[in-house]
Protein backbone atom coordinates (compact mmCIF):
# COMPACT_ATOMS: atom_id res chain seq x y z
CA UNK A 1 0.00 0.00 0.00
CA UNK A 2 1.45 2.89 -1.04
CA UNK A 3 1.70 6.24 0.78
CA UNK A 4 1.82 10.00 0.06
CA UNK A 5 2.35 12.44 2.92
CA UNK A 6 1.26 15.40 1.14
CA UNK A 7 2.47 19.30 2.20
CA UNK A 8 0.86 21.94 0.42
CA UNK A 9 2.44 25.31 0.30
CA UNK A 10 1.67 28.68 -1.37
CA UNK A 11 3.36 32.18 -0.07
CA UNK A 12 4.16 30.47 3.37
CA UNK A 13 7.70 32.45 3.88
CA UNK A 14 6.08 34.90 6.70
CA UNK A 15 5.38 31.22 8.49
CA UNK A 16 8.32 29.67 8.16
CA UNK A 17 8.67 28.32 11.61
CA UNK A 18 5.37 26.45 11.19
CA UNK A 19 6.38 25.48 7.65
CA UNK A 20 9.26 23.69 9.08
CA UNK A 21 7.96 22.41 12.04
CA UNK A 22 5.30 20.24 9.58
CA UNK A 23 7.65 19.41 7.20
CA UNK A 24 10.06 17.60 9.75
CA UNK A 25 7.06 16.05 11.18
CA UNK A 26 6.48 14.54 7.71
CA UNK A 27 10.20 13.47 7.94
CA UNK A 28 10.24 11.83 11.63
CA UNK A 29 7.13 9.38 10.23
CA UNK A 30 7.82 6.06 11.39
CA UNK A 31 5.46 4.14 8.39
CA UNK A 32 7.33 4.42 5.19
CA UNK A 33 5.80 7.26 3.10
CA UNK A 34 7.14 9.32 0.00
CA UNK A 35 6.77 12.71 1.70
CA UNK A 36 5.84 14.97 -1.13
CA UNK A 37 6.68 18.87 -0.49
CA UNK A 38 4.26 20.76 -3.32
CA UNK A 39 3.95 24.48 -3.82
CA UNK A 40 1.68 26.29 -5.81
CA UNK A 41 3.64 29.31 -7.39
CA UNK A 42 5.37 30.69 -4.30
CA UNK A 43 7.07 34.40 -4.98
CA UNK A 44 7.89 34.53 -1.28
CA UNK A 45 10.69 31.93 -0.79
CA UNK A 46 8.62 29.30 0.43
CA UNK A 47 9.69 26.89 -2.46
CA UNK A 48 13.39 27.40 -1.81
CA UNK A 49 12.52 26.79 2.09
CA UNK A 50 11.02 23.28 1.31
CA UNK A 51 14.15 22.82 -1.15
CA UNK A 52 16.51 23.66 1.89
CA UNK A 53 14.79 21.25 4.07
CA UNK A 54 14.87 18.58 1.30
CA UNK A 55 18.35 18.71 0.81
CA UNK A 56 18.92 18.78 4.49
CA UNK A 57 16.93 15.21 5.25
CA UNK A 58 19.04 12.45 5.17
CA UNK A 59 16.43 9.57 6.75
CA UNK A 60 14.40 6.23 5.24
CA UNK A 61 11.58 8.19 2.92
CA UNK A 62 11.69 9.49 -0.40
CA UNK A 63 11.22 12.99 -0.73
CA UNK A 64 9.99 14.74 -3.72
CA UNK A 65 9.72 18.77 -4.42
CA UNK A 66 7.00 19.52 -6.46
CA UNK A 67 5.54 22.58 -8.15
CA UNK A 68 2.40 22.83 -9.34
CA UNK A 69 1.69 24.97 -12.26
CA UNK A 70 -1.99 25.63 -11.67
CA UNK A 71 -1.22 29.27 -9.97
CA UNK A 72 -4.43 31.63 -10.94
CA UNK A 73 -6.90 30.83 -8.92
CA UNK A 74 -6.06 31.73 -5.18
CA UNK A 75 -7.82 31.10 -1.77
CA UNK A 76 -10.02 28.06 -1.76
CA UNK A 77 -10.84 27.43 -5.35
CA UNK A 78 -6.89 27.34 -5.80
CA UNK A 79 -6.39 24.84 -3.01
CA UNK A 80 -8.54 22.49 -4.38
CA UNK A 81 -6.84 23.18 -7.97
CA UNK A 82 -3.71 21.97 -6.24
CA UNK A 83 -5.31 19.09 -4.95
CA UNK A 84 -6.50 17.90 -8.32
CA UNK A 85 -3.66 18.25 -9.75
CA UNK A 86 -1.68 16.59 -7.12
CA UNK A 87 -3.76 13.35 -7.57
CA UNK A 88 -2.79 13.65 -11.39
CA UNK A 89 0.87 13.49 -10.29
CA UNK A 90 1.03 10.77 -7.91
CA UNK A 91 0.38 7.24 -7.62
CA UNK A 92 0.09 6.36 -4.27
CA UNK A 93 -2.82 4.46 -3.16
CA UNK A 94 -3.43 6.56 -0.04
CA UNK A 95 -3.23 10.31 0.83
CA UNK A 96 -2.25 11.92 4.09
CA UNK A 97 -3.19 15.49 3.42
CA UNK A 98 -1.72 18.06 5.83
CA UNK A 99 -1.72 21.84 5.95
CA UNK A 100 1.80 23.30 6.09
CA UNK A 101 1.53 25.11 8.99
CA UNK A 102 -0.10 22.52 11.37
CA UNK A 103 1.70 19.69 13.35
CA UNK A 104 1.44 15.86 13.57
CA UNK A 105 2.62 12.97 15.65
CA UNK A 106 5.05 10.64 14.51
CA UNK A 107 2.48 7.54 14.32
CA UNK A 108 -0.16 9.68 12.52
CA UNK A 109 0.76 7.39 9.28
CA UNK A 110 1.12 4.47 10.74
CA UNK A 111 -2.12 4.21 12.95
CA UNK A 112 -3.96 5.60 9.49
CA UNK A 113 -2.66 3.21 7.87
CA UNK A 114 -3.29 0.19 10.00
CA UNK A 115 -6.71 1.73 9.88
CA UNK A 116 -7.31 1.34 6.60
CA UNK A 117 -5.44 -2.09 6.23
CA UNK A 118 -7.99 -3.53 9.02
CA UNK A 119 -11.22 -1.92 8.30
CA UNK A 120 -11.03 -1.52 4.53
CA UNK A 121 -12.52 2.20 5.27
CA UNK A 122 -12.35 5.10 2.37
CA UNK A 123 -11.22 7.98 4.44
CA UNK A 124 -9.49 7.37 8.11
CA UNK A 125 -9.24 10.37 10.45
CA UNK A 126 -8.06 10.77 13.97
CA UNK A 127 -8.43 13.59 16.81
CA UNK A 128 -6.87 16.69 17.09
CA UNK A 129 -5.19 19.02 19.49
CA UNK A 130 -5.38 23.15 19.42
CA UNK A 131 -2.40 24.64 19.73
CA UNK A 132 -1.35 28.64 19.77
CA UNK A 133 2.29 30.23 19.24
CA UNK A 134 3.79 30.98 22.13
CA UNK A 135 1.81 28.66 24.53
CA UNK A 136 3.00 25.31 26.05
CA UNK A 137 1.00 22.87 25.44
CA UNK A 138 -2.48 22.22 23.53
CA UNK A 139 -5.84 24.39 25.20
CA UNK A 140 -7.94 22.04 23.82
CA UNK A 141 -8.77 18.57 22.17
CA UNK A 142 -11.20 17.68 19.41
CA UNK A 143 -14.43 16.31 21.57
CA UNK A 144 -15.67 13.42 19.23
CA UNK A 145 -14.68 10.37 21.57
CA UNK A 146 -16.27 7.60 20.05
CA UNK A 147 -13.88 4.98 17.78
CA UNK A 148 -15.61 3.75 14.86
CA UNK A 149 -17.65 4.22 11.89
CA UNK A 150 -18.39 7.92 11.80
CA UNK A 151 -21.87 8.97 10.61
CA UNK A 152 -22.99 12.25 7.87
CA UNK A 153 -24.56 13.42 10.87
CA UNK A 154 -21.05 13.74 13.52
CA UNK A 155 -19.45 15.29 10.41
CA UNK A 156 -22.75 17.69 10.54
CA UNK A 157 -23.13 17.89 14.64
CA UNK A 158 -19.46 17.17 15.87
CA UNK A 159 -17.16 18.08 12.87
CA UNK A 160 -15.33 15.09 12.71
CA UNK A 161 -13.15 15.41 9.64
CA UNK A 162 -12.25 18.99 9.94
CA UNK A 163 -9.21 20.52 9.25
CA UNK A 164 -6.84 17.98 7.36
CA UNK A 165 -7.35 15.49 9.59
CA UNK A 166 -8.15 12.49 7.99
CA UNK A 167 -6.70 10.61 4.74
CA UNK A 168 -8.58 9.13 1.87
CA UNK A 169 -7.86 6.28 -0.78
CA UNK A 170 -7.11 7.62 -4.19
CA UNK A 171 -10.36 5.20 -5.48
CA UNK A 172 -12.39 7.68 -2.96
CA UNK A 173 -10.90 11.09 -4.99
CA UNK A 174 -11.55 9.80 -8.29
CA UNK A 175 -15.09 9.11 -6.97
CA UNK A 176 -15.95 12.06 -6.09
CA UNK A 177 -13.30 14.75 -7.32
CA UNK A 178 -12.82 17.39 -8.59
CA UNK A 179 -13.94 19.42 -5.74
CA UNK A 180 -17.04 21.97 -6.52
CA UNK A 181 -15.37 25.64 -6.60
CA UNK A 182 -15.08 26.76 -3.66
CA UNK A 183 -15.95 24.28 -1.10
CA UNK A 184 -13.07 23.16 1.78
CA UNK A 185 -12.33 19.48 1.19
CA UNK A 186 -12.65 19.67 5.30
CA UNK A 187 -16.24 20.42 5.00
CA UNK A 188 -17.05 18.53 1.35
CA UNK A 189 -15.45 14.97 1.96
CA UNK A 190 -15.99 13.33 5.11
CA UNK A 191 -20.12 13.33 4.96
CA UNK A 192 -19.38 12.31 1.62
CA UNK A 193 -16.96 9.77 2.60
CA UNK A 194 -19.38 8.36 5.48
CA UNK A 195 -22.97 8.28 3.42
CA UNK A 196 -20.41 5.84 0.70
CA UNK A 197 -19.86 3.99 3.98
CA UNK A 198 -16.50 4.47 4.40
CA UNK A 199 -14.82 7.07 7.39
CA UNK A 200 -13.50 5.38 10.28
CA UNK A 201 -12.60 7.24 13.16
CA UNK A 202 -9.24 6.42 15.68
CA UNK A 203 -10.28 8.08 18.89
CA UNK A 204 -6.69 8.91 19.36
CA UNK A 205 -4.46 12.97 19.04
CA UNK A 206 -2.47 12.34 15.84
CA UNK A 207 -2.14 16.07 13.82
CA UNK A 208 -2.38 19.46 15.78
CA UNK A 209 -3.74 22.40 14.61
CA UNK A 210 -2.03 25.30 15.09
CA UNK A 211 -4.57 28.07 16.14
CA UNK A 212 -2.43 31.39 14.37
CA UNK A 213 -3.16 34.81 12.89
CA UNK A 214 -2.31 35.17 9.10
CA UNK A 215 -4.12 37.38 6.84
CA UNK A 216 -3.68 35.22 3.66
CA UNK A 217 -4.81 31.70 5.63
CA UNK A 218 -7.24 29.79 2.90
CA UNK A 219 -9.72 28.42 5.60
CA UNK A 220 -10.04 32.03 6.89
CA UNK A 221 -9.86 31.28 10.38
CA UNK A 222 -6.19 32.99 10.72
CA UNK A 223 -7.46 35.68 8.85
CA UNK A 224 -10.06 36.33 11.27
CA UNK A 225 -7.28 36.22 13.76
CA UNK A 226 -5.01 38.34 12.20
CA UNK A 227 -8.24 41.02 11.76
CA UNK A 228 -7.64 44.41 13.75
CA UNK A 229 -11.09 45.64 13.63
CA UNK A 230 -14.79 45.41 13.81
CA UNK A 231 -14.93 46.23 10.30
CA UNK A 232 -12.41 43.39 9.08
CA UNK A 233 -13.67 40.93 10.95
CA UNK A 234 -17.29 41.62 9.50
CA UNK A 235 -15.90 41.03 5.67
CA UNK A 236 -14.27 37.73 7.25
CA UNK A 237 -16.89 36.59 8.68
CA UNK A 238 -19.23 37.14 5.38
CA UNK A 239 -16.84 34.92 2.98
CA UNK A 240 -16.49 31.93 5.82
CA UNK A 241 -19.71 32.12 6.48
CA UNK A 242 -20.71 32.09 2.60
CA UNK A 243 -17.62 29.75 1.59
CA UNK A 244 -18.71 27.46 4.16
CA UNK A 245 -22.89 27.31 3.42
CA UNK A 246 -21.69 26.96 -0.07
CA UNK A 247 -19.48 23.45 0.66
CA UNK A 248 -22.75 22.12 2.36
CA UNK A 249 -24.86 23.08 -0.35
CA UNK A 250 -22.91 21.06 -2.79
CA UNK A 251 -22.42 18.63 -0.10
CA UNK A 252 -26.28 17.93 -0.40
CA UNK A 253 -26.36 18.26 -4.35
CA UNK A 254 -23.53 15.53 -4.46
CA UNK A 255 -25.54 13.02 -2.13
CA UNK A 256 -28.71 13.55 -3.94
CA UNK A 257 -26.19 13.26 -7.55
CA UNK A 258 -24.79 9.92 -6.62
CA UNK A 259 -28.36 8.74 -4.88
CA UNK A 260 -26.53 8.08 -1.56
CA UNK A 261 -27.20 8.67 2.27
CA UNK A 262 -30.36 8.73 4.13
CA UNK A 263 -33.06 11.20 4.38
CA UNK A 264 -31.80 12.17 8.01
CA UNK A 265 -28.36 12.55 6.67
CA UNK A 266 -29.67 15.13 3.91
CA UNK A 267 -31.79 17.09 6.47
CA UNK A 268 -28.42 17.21 8.58
CA UNK A 269 -26.27 18.40 5.84
CA UNK A 270 -29.02 20.88 4.45
CA UNK A 271 -29.55 22.21 8.14
CA UNK A 272 -26.03 23.15 8.30
CA UNK A 273 -25.96 25.21 5.05
CA UNK A 274 -29.39 26.86 5.94
CA UNK A 275 -27.45 27.97 9.41
CA UNK A 276 -24.55 29.49 7.93
CA UNK A 277 -26.52 30.94 5.37
CA UNK A 278 -28.35 32.83 7.73
CA UNK A 279 -25.15 33.56 9.50
CA UNK A 280 -24.05 34.90 6.49
CA UNK A 281 -27.42 37.34 5.99
CA UNK A 282 -27.01 38.71 9.42
CA UNK A 283 -23.30 39.72 8.65
CA UNK A 284 -24.46 41.47 5.57
CA UNK A 285 -27.05 42.97 7.53
CA UNK A 286 -24.57 44.32 10.34
CA UNK A 287 -22.38 45.62 7.07
CA UNK A 288 -25.35 47.34 5.42
CA UNK A 289 -25.91 48.93 8.59
CA UNK A 290 -22.76 49.77 9.50
CA UNK A 291 -22.42 51.49 5.55
CA UNK A 292 -19.53 49.05 4.79
CA UNK A 293 -19.30 47.12 1.41
CA UNK A 294 -18.54 43.42 0.53
CA UNK A 295 -15.58 42.23 -0.56
CA UNK A 296 -14.84 39.19 -3.25
CA UNK A 297 -13.40 36.24 -1.75
CA UNK A 298 -10.10 35.90 -2.80
CA UNK A 299 -9.85 33.76 -5.92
Amino acid sequence: MKVAYVIFTRDKAHQAVHVERQVRAAFAQTHPCEVVLSDQGSTDGTRQLLERLAAEYAGPHTVRVLDCPRTEARGMAGLNDHLDWLHGELDAEIFVASACDDDAHPERTARLVEAFERTGADMVGGAMYFQRPGEPGPYARSGFTREGWVSVEDCVVQKVGGSAAPAWRRSLWQRLAPIPRICGVDVWMPPLACALGGFYFLNEPLYTYWHHADAGNTGLEGALLAAKTDAERRVIDEHRFFQTAAAWQWVAKTLLRLGVGSPKDLSAVRDAAMAHYEAWCNTREAMTLAREAPQPLRI
